[in-house]
């Protein structure tokens, strides 16, 4: 199937990623604003071959983090596309990172299971 062919060529990545102390609500209201630039957001994930990206916060009792998932036709290519970007959204999203993300501390998740259902035509479509 096409589908299955489409999902082999993909790979993916999640990552639990501690935000510095402090810096929660700058990341949470940053999220808010890439929200509201979401045309940007997707010409740079599609310049970058990136096909889902998703962010979710954890709040800790000593720390918060996020968990960062990203799949991409090639990771190694996409990051390094994001790396050498001169749009303006991802300017700002290097500059977050490197205020909010104690990327040092970062680590890897192993992504279990992943899967993708066919687009349906409606609701109750197989």
């Amino acid at each position: 199937m096409l589908i299955e062919l489409t999902e082999a060529l993909m790979q993916a990545q999640c990552v639990r990623i501690p935000l510095f102390a402090g810096k929660t609500q700058r990341f949470v209201d940053w999220m808010r604003e890439a929200k509201s630039r979401k045309r940007e957001m997707l010409e740079s994930m599609s310049i970058e071959g990136v096909c889902a990206e998703a962010i979710f916060l954890e709040q800790g009792e000593t720390e918060d983090s996020i968990v960062f998932y990203m799949r991409a036709h090639d990771l190694a290519r996409a990051q390094q596309a994001f790396a050498s970007s001169d749009l303006a959204i991802d300017k700002a999203t290097r500059d977050i990172i490197a205020e909010c993300w104690d990327v040092a501390r970062a680590r890897p998740l192993d992504v279990l299971l992943e899967l993708e259902a066919p687009e349906a035509s409606g609701p109750g479509s197989p």
